[in-house]
Formats: C-alpha cells, sequence, structure tokens
C-alpha cells in the first residue's frame, strides 16, 4: 500500500511540476536511469544488497513497477530546476539525496525494501548522493557519464564484495 501512495503523489508531483511538455529532452536521462537499475538487477541477481518485496509478486515485478512509474517522475522534477550556481547545486544534490534516502528508509521501516549482504541506509546516503550527480552529468554530458558510471560499477562491486562466481 506505501508504494501505491508513494507512487500516486509523484505521478501527482510530477503532472504539476515536471517538465512534461520537453520530455524528449530529459528521455535518453530517464533510460539511463532505468538502465543502471537494471544493471544493478544483473549483476546482483544472486547476491543483492537490496530487494522490493510486497506489492507485485516478487522482487522484479516491483523493481520494474518502481523502474516504469517512478524513475521518469523523478527525472522530469530533478533536471528541470537544476540550479546553475555551484553552492545551489550542492543544495539541490543534498537535498534530492536526503529526501530519497528518507523516502527509501521509510520503505526499508514498512517492510517494503530489505538490505542485504551488509548493505544499510548509509551506504544508500552515499549512493543516492552519486546517483543524483550523475543523472544531471548524463543529462548534460552523456559521453562523459558512461565511462564514469563504469568506474563507479567496478568500484561498488569492488566495495560490496561481489562475488564473480554469483553472477549468472
Amino acid at each position: 500500500m506505501f508504494r501505491i501512495i508513494l507512487v500516486a503523489v509523484l505521478i501527482i508531483a510530477c503532472w504539476r511540476w515536471g517538465d512534461w511538455r520537453n520530455w524528449e529532452r530529459y528521455y535518453s536521462t530517464i533510460l539511463y536511469f532505468i538502465s543502471l537499475d537494471f544493471l544493478y538487477n544483473m549483476l546482483y541477481a544472486n547476491y543483492p544488497l537490496w530487494k522490493y518485496t510486497g506489492l507485485l509478486p516478487n522482487h522484479t515485478f516491483n523493481d520494474i513497477f518502481v523502474a516504469i512509474f517512478t524513475f521518469p517522475c523523478i527525472a522530469l522534477i530533478y533536471l528541470p530546476y537544476f540550479p546553475q550556481k555551484i553552492t545551489k547545486i550542492i543544495l539541490y544534490i543534498l537535498a534530492w539525496t536526503v529526501v530519497y534516502t528518507i523516502l527509501e528508509y521509510t520503505a526499508y521501516a514498512a517492510n517494503i525494501f530489505i538490505y542485504f549482504n551488509g548493505w544499510n541506509i548509509w551506504w544508500s546516503l552515499g549512493f543516492d548522493a552519486g546517483l543524483f550527480t550523475t543523472l544531471i552529468l548524463h543529462y548534460r554530458k552523456p559521453k562523459l557519464t558512461w565511462p564514469l558510471t563504469a568506474i563507479g560499477i567496478i568500484i561498488t562491486m569492488v566495495l560490496t564484495h561481489l562475488p564473480m562466481n554469483s553472477m549468472n
């Protein structure tokens, strides 16, 4: 139920504040956002750091639901209002990181988001800061973002001790 309420609120917020008229501008970054999530699910299928539970029968369906309904809304609200001054940029990324992490923690407390293999809210806080940084970087400089993303994925795999034999 929490996920449905959250998605409904997000869709309403997106309808109100999202840049729907210019969705094509953000389309490649929305796909980048979704593709990173799907890549996580492939790499960590047998060694998850987190999983969604609840609403739908399993993590895969819950994750697809989140990717389809929340990620585009987040991008359509986050990207158009991105500030230009460095202090405002830092505060903007920090604010989105904190809100996103609080929502995750609320989902964790509601038992519809579960941590595994040493992952916790503090890992998520750093991960979310990286996520919101790479989203704007991808929007502005996609060719630079992909190599940096690959490096970030490798670092994450090392830090989380992803066993190579856990991959299909």
